[in-house]
């Protein structure tokens, strides 16, 4: 199966459960934050990936029509409206999260999906998402899945759904180089 139709495969029942949430919980509004980061700076540790800016695309245009307000980060939509609060960095995405949670009412439904590197560090023993400008150094840079989880708990709306799309191997596998030594190899079956 290709990786295309295993995301949409993947992603599309995850989407469907959120849709009948929402139906089930009244009229409130919908709301979607997606995230792509595609490529990595050089020194990062972290190799440049294929098709996350696609796959959020796609996804933002199936949420589209189901009546979600959709909100994308990737490098393509920062170019495609010269806007820098599109660029999918930690400062941007932490931005977006704190306004839609936010905005969110009783009835309504916030999905939030990031599609790019996932990596879990030693010193902290915590699971991350790498934004636009990582430092695997720095876990300022990056997005903590317990701070992203905290924002979703503090929302109001009735149903919330986080979907990350993220590697479980060594970020640096492929890359020239070895593996970040800040990074925790964690894989299971």
């Amino acid at each position: 199966m290709s990786h295309r139709r295993w995301i949409l495969a993947t992603l599309v029942p995850v989407v469907m459960a959120a849709m009948l949430l929402a139906a089930e919980d009244g009229e409130g509004k919908k709301y979607a934050l997606l995230v792509g980061v595609q490529r990595y700076s050089d020194g990062s540790g972290l190799r440049n990936l294929g098709y996350t800016e696609k796959d959020v695309s796609d996804l933002a245009e199936v949420l589209t029509k189901q009546g979600y307000r959709v909100t994308v980060l990737t490098r393509a939509e920062w170019k495609k409206q010269d806007k820098d609060f599109l660029l999918p960095t930690a400062k941007n995405i932490r931005e977006h999260m704190k306004t839609l949670s936010a905005r969110c009412k009783a009835g309504d439904v916030l999905l939030v999906g990031v599609s790019g590197h996932g990596v879990h560090l030693k010193k902290t023993d915590k699971l991350y998402f790498c934004p636009q400008g990582s430092d695997l150094k720095d876990e300022k840079s990056l997005v903590a899945i317990d701070e992203v989880m905290a924002s979703l708990k503090g929302c109001k709306a009735a149903s919330k759904v986080f979907l990350m799309d993220a590697c479980r191997n060594d970020p640096a596998d492929g890359a020239s180089g070895e593996k970040p030594a800040e990074v925790d190899s964690v894989t299971g079956p």
